[in-house]
């Protein structure tokens, strides 16, 4: 579903015209991912009070991603003015989220046997293939912003459709193996 969706926001924001816009459907649609990989984590904080320090700084981490992507409504304010707001909640994650920092790595390390590696591959995965850089070696000479721009976004929509089925997935298979309020 997710490889359709990509595809389908591709194909209108390249007929449309708007494959480079903050507007496009495709950066839209990554929002989206992005809120639904945070609530799915929220619920699985919820549902899951044993891996408390863990989900803050997994829900954190997201928010900030989620503020990173919103970049463009944020330089409205002042041209990298994300980095208030993000450098806000990293604090407050950290602060929250390592506050028994033995626990936060014992609760992550029982994590890692689940589905939420999925989530890892696809933040390694939208964080690599979308580097300037990279397309700018593959390319060379025939450096095309708008190819890279269509490949990196939609690689990055594609990614952050497997991080929230890998979000999913873990509250499913923890729902499955840990009775709740353990």
């Amino acid at each position: 579903l997710t490889t359709i969706v990509t595809i389908g926001a591709l194909w209108a924001d390249l007929h449309l015209g708007i494959i480079c816009s903050e507007a496009s459907f495709t950066e839209n649609l990554q929002l989206v991912f992005i809120a639904l990989t945070i609530f799915s984590f929220i619920r699985f904080r919820r549902e899951n009070p044993k891996f408390r320090h863990m989900s803050i700084l997994i829900i954190g981490f997201f928010c900030v991603i989620f503020i990173r992507e919103c970049d463009g409504v944020l330089d409205e304010i002042r041209h990298g003015f994300w980095i208030v707001p993000a450098l806000a909640v990293t604090a407050l994650a950290c602060f929250f989220g390592f506050r028994k920092p033995q626990k936060c790595l014992q609760e992550g390390l029982e994590m890692l046997a689940s589905p939420l590696v999925l989530v890892i591959a696809g933040l390694v995965w939208s964080r690599r293939f979308g580097m300037n850089a990279f397309w700018k070696c593959l390319m060379e000479d025939s450096y095309m912003r708008t190819v890279k721009v269509a490949a990196e976004e939609g690689s990055e929509l594609l990614a952050y459709g497997l991080i929230f089925t890998g979000a999913a997935l873990t509250r499913r298979w923890f729902r499955r193996r840990v009775p709740a309020g353990d």
